[in-house]
């Protein structure tokens, strides 16, 4: 007979709660955790509070209005790191075991994305029927955050991680281009005629996204950083606010090819407002990759070497 006593306090450790104190050091705050795990702070802080009388010891010391983990929480933050990897591990072997006929792929992506991914989700589900996908679009640094959390198989973002523990690979290329209605004046230049941008009110992507970052600096080249009419959150919202008539749009170009066939909108070939992106695949670089995650890779490398 095993003897199961000494696995008891593994079996008495609620490995639920030591997920959300996971996510919640991961995240940095309680909301942040809560938007991740879809749970309310209340919960979250229920979670932490039954972890720590489990435990016998407090995890976090106030700092003001914050709560920061402290010795115990960073050590058991540490072991509940290798304990996900291993359980990463043991999903990723009994996934390979039981092969491709069925499988599940959360995948999260910034809006940098949003035109791009479809496709080649749809692709994959075209050769892996029994595979279920599913894709929720987030601002790109609540992606880095849910991919490290493992909430995430894989992300998705415009421009480098800059996150330790993530690996960043460059699949696809798209640009920032200026963008205006087609009853707009600059519609109508034509070659080399003078286009004074100064005259003009520009709207541009949400603070901390990739896209105003490189908007920020087509701005600022131009002396134009005082012409900022508006913040919004997507492209959708921008196109939306550009054939209003309410000034020129800064969107990935990718993001307006249906706007562009039917005329509604124009792309303003202008050199000096117009810039790359690099669109990224991010992914923990000690996490053992399941075979649905390496062939949803691999199809997506193969996909975007044909195109280039």
């Amino acid at each position: 007979m095993p003897n199961w006593g000494k696995y008891y306090v593994m079996f008495e450790l609620d490995l639920h709660r030591l997920a959300v104190f996971y996510t919640v050091v991961n995240e940095g705050t309680l909301s942040k955790a809560g938007d991740s795990l879809y749970m309310s702070q209340p919960a979250i802080s229920a979670h932490i509070k039954a972890l720590e009388q489990q435990l016998g010891i407090s995890l976090f010391y106030r700092v003001g209005r914050r709560s920061v983990v402290n010795k115990a929480g960073e050590v058991l933050y540490r072991k509940a790191e290798q304990l996900f990897s291993v359980a990463d591990e043991l999903k990723a072997e009994m996934d390979d075991l039981r092969g491709m006929s069925i499988g599940r792929l959360n995948l999260g992506a910034a809006v940098d994305w949003q035109y791009h991914l479809p496709g080649y989700l749809d692709r994959f589900k075209q050769s892996h029927p029994g595979v279920e996908l599913s894709m929720s679009v987030f601002p790109a640094e609540r992606v880095e955050r849910m991919v490290l959390d493992r909430t995430l198989d894989l992300g998705f973002i415009g421009g480098e991680s800059s996150k330790f523990d993530l690996a960043s690979e460059h699949l696809i290329d798209d640009e920032i281009v200026p963008i205006c209605s087609k009853g707009h004046r600059l519609a109508r230049k034509i070659g080399s005629e003078i286009v004074k941008l100064e005259e003009e009110s520009f709207i541009v992507r949400e603070p901390d996204s990739e896209s105003r970052r490189i908007a920020n600096g087509l701005m600022e080249a131009n002396g134009l950083t005082d012409n900022v009419l508006m913040e919004l959150g997507s492209d959708e919202a921008i196109k939306w606010a550009v054939m209003g008539g309410r000034g020129i749009g800064l969107v990935a170009r990718q993001s307006v090819e249906v706007e562009l066939q039917a005329g509604l909108l124009k792309v303003l070939e202008i050199e000096s407002l117009t810039a790359p992106v690099k669109l990224h695949l991010i992914y923990i670089k000690e996490k053992k990759m399941s075979a649905v995650q390496t062939a949803f890779i691999d199809m997506l490398s193969s996909s975007v070497a044909l195109v280039a």
